[in-house]
């Protein structure tokens, strides 16, 4: 899919029966993605038109070069993507929507931080 079809993919939601969750398992398949093709060709994501086109949305004090570097780099560590997602359960709150996690749910992704460290 071209770069205007992953954005409308990423961000739809309202038609998605997991509603929010849906929609953070498909950005981080984008996500995924666009490792898998700093993988392949670093230069073809860290083009400069490419740069441009999400430089509205994207803020950072790492230069062109150095993120060329990263990728370049650390691109073997792309082989070994691992994705989760915290579920919690939906409260409203003054009218606003939240996601509140339990203990449980804190501690396990707390272990698997500290698991993917070590």
């Amino acid at each position: 899919m071209d770069g205007a079809q992953a954005l409308q993919f990423s961000r739809m939601r309202y038609d998605d029966p997991q509603g929010d969750y849906g929609r953070q398992i498909r950005q981080q398949l984008v996500i995924e993605s666009v490792i898998n093709e700093l993988k392949d060709d670093p230069s073809s994501v860290l083009s400069n038109d490419f740069l441009n086109a999400v430089s509205d949305n994207v803020r950072s004090n790492i230069s062109l070069t150095s993120l060329r570097n990263l990728a370049t780099k650390y691109r073997d560590s792309a082989q070994t993507i691992n994705r989760d997602q915290m579920t919690g359960t939906g409260v409203m709150i003054d009218g606003v929507s939240y996601q509140e996690m339990s203990q449980d749910e804190i501690t396990r992704v707390h272990n698997e931080i500290i698991d993917a460290t070590n």
